[in-house]
């Protein structure tokens, strides 16, 4: 999605009255198939009160707490805005607007309490306490394919939809699973395994995809987007194919209070830095895709750190277990069985496109 912001000038506040705001809005100039309506209320003059408390959650992440006047600066706000469950938490004051930084990252949902006794610039104490609950995402890079469907239909274009949260790019892997080797697969796998696919299968794809193209998006949240599998291969009926969606410490988009993003060194190889070889396939006979396999079967980079494993700013939160894996059969044919109580075995087959059944 794509965020618009607008400032309106010239509002002014009544005396000992409150002065109400409507903003409507259409986007049909647009072509856009959407339009509401919103009112606010502006306070009157020496109404000093709460206007809104926020979550906010771009490159800092802070609560904000909007007041109707001006805010006394130098004063000190420790107890008088508290986030719950937070200790020694710091403020800032901009004009009108209070930002509380928590000295922890937060996550879920939090109660802030505003209490009696802040002043603004003309030394009037707020003399109503305010509360109101506030939602922090987590917002840890990170990739998922929604869904749990093994099966692409063939509707002209296969696409696969995922989703990323503070990623600049991800690597997108594909593993054919070749037809004659689909039932040697079944006997370690079930639709969605991944267990000893080297004998099994070949990666036919590897390719870093940027996310980062359309300067508008605010890849901080939840995007979702779509992977058009028709252009990456060519797929076969009876294959298996398996998707994985990685991501690296130099595609992070995280932000990090002390060291900062590991720079891309153009001199490494495709999803191959800081990472020993080591796995099931290691004592396999070397092929054209040894080193593939070597890398498939590492699970942890060489200085991984189990404490820091949550930890978005050290190497060792980048490890496999945090990609999003699919296995996908291109199919238009979808079976229903049903068994009686005869045990007899009723089975219908269908196109999925047109739910109609096939011959």
């Amino acid at each position: 999605t794509k965020t618009h912001t607008f400032t309106i000038n010239g509002l002014t506040r009544g005396q000992g009255k409150i002065n109400p705001l409507t903003i409507d809005w259409d986007g049909s100039s647009l072509d856009v198939e959407k339009k509401g309506t919103q009112n606010f209320s502006i306070p009157a003059v020496g109404d000093f009160k709460v206007l809104a408390i926020c979550a906010v959650q771009e490159n800092d992440q802070y609560v904000e707490v909007q007041f109707s006047d001006a805010i006394m600066v130098g004063q000190e706000l420790n107890g008088l805005i508290s986030i719950n469950d937070i200790t020694d938490p710091a403020y800032t004051i901009d004009g009108s607007v209070v930002k509380v930084y928590a000295t922890e990252r937060l996550e879920g949902n939090y109660t802030i309490t505003v209490n009696p006794g802040i002043e603004n610039i003309v030394n009037k104490k707020i003399t109503k306490g305010y509360t109101a609950s506030v939602f922090f995402e987590n917002r840890l890079p990170s990739v998922t394919i929604p869904g749990k469907g093994v099966i692409l239909p063939d509707s002209g274009r296969l696409m696969m939809p995922f989703e990323a949260i503070n990623l600049a790019a991800v690597d997108v892997t594909i593993i054919k699973i070749y037809e004659n080797n689909v039932p040697q697969y079944f006997q370690t796998n079930g639709f969605n395994g991944g267990f000893e696919l080297r004998q099994v299968g070949k990666p036919v794809v590897q390719k870093t995809i940027r996310l980062d193209t359309d300067k508008g998006l605010n890849l901080s949240k939840k995007n979702r987007f779509m992977l058009d599998i028709d252009q990456l291969l060519r797929t076969e009926p009876g294959a298996i194919y398996r998707v994985l969606i990685g991501f690296r410490k130099e595609y992070s988009l995280y932000n990090c209070s002390q060291g900062g993003n590991v720079k891309p060194n153009d001199d490494d190889d495709y999803g191959n830095d800081g990472y020993e070889y080591g796995g099931d396939n290691t004592s396999k006979a070397n092929d054209e895709d040894d080193e593939f396999w070597q890398r498939y079967d590492n699970y942890y980079p060489d200085d991984y750190r189990w404490e820091d494993r949550d930890n978005a700013c050290t190497e060792s939160y980048f490890t496999k277990q945090r990609w999003a894996t699919r296995n996908i059969l291109a199919s238009n044919i979808g079976l229903i069985a049903k068994r009686g109580s005869d045990n007899s075995m009723l089975v219908a087959v269908t196109n999925i496109l047109t739910a109609q059944p096939m011959p």
